[in-house]
């Protein structure tokens, strides 16, 4: 009787582990921008970004600016990464410490918006045209769940 109960138990936990594969992921490709995001993601269009992806827990915005437009900021194809956060941030009014990453830079924060909290993940990067600002958001709630995987699709990013 015990030998059967441990084959069953054996058996539940196989089929378990089957099951707790990870979500689909589906790739956005744009002309001169690559991101894999999980399948629950859709592409959406507004004026003042780049890209703009959407699910029904985070939010990713992307802006290119090229070293035409940052060059009235000062700004240049010399400048590094860390620089250009910097210089976003002070735009913005956001004080962080700048990490640095593989391929690029980022800074993370908290908000409240009519009475809303949201965490925010901003991801700076360099390519051969210009800069990139990838910025990923959700609500407080979902921090735990997303701030690493916010990471992670970070890396998956090509340019």
């Amino acid at each position: 009787m015990r030998n059967k109960l441990f084959k069953v138990l054996i058996i539940i936990v196989a089929l378990t582990s089957l099951c707790a594969c990870k979500s689909k992921t589906i790739e956005f490709k744009e002309d001169n921008f690559k991101i894999k995001l999980p399948s629950d993601f859709k592409k959406k269009t507004m004026d003042t970004f780049t890209y703009y992806y959407q699910s029904d827990k985070a939010i990713i915005t992307v802006i290119n600016e090229s070293y035409d437009a940052v060059a009235t900021a000062g700004l240049s194809e010399d400048t590094t990464i860390s620089e250009y956060l910097t210089k976003a941030m002070e735009k913005s009014g956001k004080e962080a410490e700048i990490q640095l990453g593989k391929n690029n830079a980022y800074i993370s924060y908290d908000t409240t918006t009519n009475g809303n909290k949201y965490y925010h993940l901003c991801v700076a990067f360099k390519s051969n045209s210009g800069f990139w600002l990838v910025n990923y958001t959700c609500e407080e709630k979902y921090k735990k769940e997303l701030s690493k995987e916010f990471l992670v699709w970070s890396e998956s990013i090509e340019l």
